[in-house]
């Protein structure tokens, strides 16, 4: 913009005024964004930030490479301050914690420290999550380094944070005293990482205090906005004052150790679902009796237990549906093979088995009799024409006589009993077999016969009988 400042429609997002266009800059290489400032509260914040999805692709940049002297720096210089202003026996929040480094440092110096970021995984402080707390666990103090320049809603995300504390001690750059015109004029804006959008000055944390009812304090770098007033006297103690606790190394140690060793010897995917519950149960025992911060993993336990009977009572009631239908097939299947049509067909297919062995030469034979005596169908309407009415009645409209190809329509769960594969095998014999399965049984629309046509030889339906409508749009009447 050459320097000059244009008005914008846009409102700061910490007090509403609307701010004014001080440049652009490239972000991330690609795309070019506005840079605005409220000359109310003196915030400074980008256009809305749609690459933020793009920018975090790594939680923490690789151009953060101070990240573990500041740590160290913070660890030292945070619990001077909470000896001389909080109760340090009280847990702790780091917010926004990263890889945990923050928290496992407090935790080696004794204070009872805790992890939170949902976009980070932990790698230092695993068990100590805020999750492994019960909910709505207050903390005498939380932290949060370098997050502020990060929030694309700063106040609400400041709310967020009151939620569990009090107060909060945080860090994040000033801006410098100059008029800003570019990016090149302030290290902190990092456009290339596309991953600061809110910019704070003095005035604009004591804009956020005054909001909401907060007292504000900083020095070299440390920020507090806290509920409570403080003595500035003893704010950010440069030596280190001296307290009784003692490291949660070895502590933390033996806890995790027990953790994974639980998780190494028990098999959850071989054991029963009451002798799961009963060791879960001993285990709890055990680790209360090891330590009394246990309390909380049994609290968990309990609801898994609670899941277990809850799914066991589901499993007994499917298992005795099933059992009912299995009971309703049998008796049908029972019935089925008391009729005299089964047992005829039953000593037919004995009979035909004995005099004409499945490998036998005396079926092999028989096969190619069938194949090449065209002329044997002739006798067929003499044999059945007592019994049958005559075929010009049904089939009134053409099939081929020639075809070998027929329909098999059967009951889709003999698939599963086989009851039916005899039948099946045999046609197989002599025919090209389609087999379509019904499935209507369990709610299922009837099956499409659209594709049937004149080519086939003719189609079996297999106790499963269709009503008129739908046998009758069937092109082929065989």
């Amino acid at each position: 913009m050459n320097g000059t400042r244009s008005m914008s429609k846009t409102k700061c997002k910490i007090c509403s005024s609307y701010v004014v266009h001080i440049f652009n800059s490239n972000v991330l290489g690609k795309y070019d964004i506005g840079y605005y400032k409220c000359d109310n509260c003196g915030f400074i914040q980008t256009e809305e930030p749609y690459w933020l999805d793009e920018a975090y692709g790594n939680a923490i940049t690789n151009l953060d490479l101070g990240l573990i002297s500041r740590n160290l720096n913070y660890a030292d210089r945070i619990s001077n301050l909470i000896t001389s202003n909080f109760n340090i026996n009280s847990k702790f929040l780091d917010y926004a914690g990263g890889y945990g480094m923050f928290t496992r440092l407090m935790r080696d110096k004794g204070f009872d420290c805790y992890h939170q970021d949902k976009f980070c995984k932990n790698l230092y402080a695993q068990n100590f999550e805020l999750s492994d707390l019960p909910k709505k666990t207050k903390f005498e103090l939380a932290t949060a380094f370098e997050v502020f320049e990060h929030f694309a809603n700063p106040l609400s995300e400041i709310k967020k944070i009151f939620e569990y504390s009090d107060a909060v001690v945080f860090s994040t750059e000033l801006q410098p005293n100059l008029e800003i015109k570019n990016a090149n004029q302030w290290w902190y804006f990092t456009p290339e990482t596309g991953q600061h959008i809110s910019f704070y000055s003095k005035k604009t944390f004591e804009f956020i205090a005054k909001k909401m009812n907060l007292f504000f304090y900083t020095k070299d770098g440390l920020h507090i906005l806290t509920k409570n007033e403080l003595d500035e006297n003893k704010l950010f103690i440069s030596n280190n004052t001296k307290n009784n606790l003692q490291s949660l190394l070895q502590k933390d140690f033996d806890l995790v150790k027990k953790i994974e060793n639980f998780k190494t010897n028990i098999d959850f995917n071989k054991k029963s679902e009451k002798s799961l519950i009963d060791m879960l149960s001993t285990f709890m025992a055990k680790f209360d009796e090891a330590d009394t911060d246990a309390k909380d993993y049994k609290k968990r336990f309990f609801e898994k237990e609670l899941e277990l009977k809850n799914y066991q009572e589901k499993l007994i009631l499917a298992i005795k549906d099933k059992e009912s239908e299995v009971s309703l097939l049998k008796s049908r299947i029972l019935e089925m093979q008391n009729t005299k049509l089964w047992i005829i067909s039953e000593k037919i297919r004995n009979i035909f088995n004995r005099v004409f062995p499945k490998y036998g030469f005396g079926r092999e034979f028989l096969k190619k009799i069938i194949s090449f005596s065209k002329y044997i169908i002739i006798t067929y309407p003499i044999l059945v024409k007592k019994k049958l009415i005559n075929f010009s009645k049904i089939i009134y409209k053409k099939t081929s006589k020639k075809s070998k190809k027929i329909v098999y329509v059967g009951h889709s769960y003999h698939t599963k009993t086989k009851s039916t594969s005899f039948l099946i095998d045999y046609l197989k014999e002599y025919f090209d077999v389609e087999i379509i399965l019904d499935e209507t049984w369990i709610g299922k629309e009837p099956p499409n016969f659209d594709f049937i046509d004149e080519s086939y030889l003719g189609v079996i339906f297999f106790q499963r009988i269709y009503s008129p409508e739908i046998v009758n749009n069937i092109k082929n009447k065989n």
